[in-house]
């Protein structure tokens, strides 16, 4: 099996009364997209603007080529503080997520997630 062409992935905190800057300050790192709930939003230049249906902080590892999302992902936490507690607190109020995006361009292209990365997930 050949490694996946090319990866990302994006840690996301959403919520209906999230503000961006208050999860800034917790997590000690700047979002590379933002919004509060009712923010106009505009997903390509042709699309019509609408209200944000919640916040959002979120911030995108840089696209690998090839694939190791694996370290994309510790590369997201690692800039973010490693307190747990913090997390624990944004975990009890919003939800967390980390997007994972594939491109192959073979039908036999695959990636392991490592116990490591995983452990910090969980964590």
């Amino acid at each position: 099996m050949s490694a996946i062409s090319r990866a990302n992935a994006t840690l996301r905190v959403i919520g209906s009364d999230l503000n961006p800057e208050e999860i800034s300050s917790l997590l000690g790192g700047l979002p590379t997209r933002a919004n509060r709930k009712g923010d106009d939003l505009q997903k390509s230049p042709y699309a019509p603007v609408r209200p944000a249906t919640a916040g959002l902080w979120a911030v995108e590892a840089q696209l690998a080529t090839p694939s190791d999302v694996n370290l994309k992902i510790v590369d997201l936490l690692n800039g973010l503080t490693d307190d747990l507690l913090v997390w624990k607190r944004i975990a009890t109020r919003y939800r967390l997520s980390v997007y994972c995006v594939w491109f192959m361009e073979e039908g036999n292209e695959g990636e392991e997630i490592s116990v490591e990365t995983l452990h910090m997930l969980s964590a």
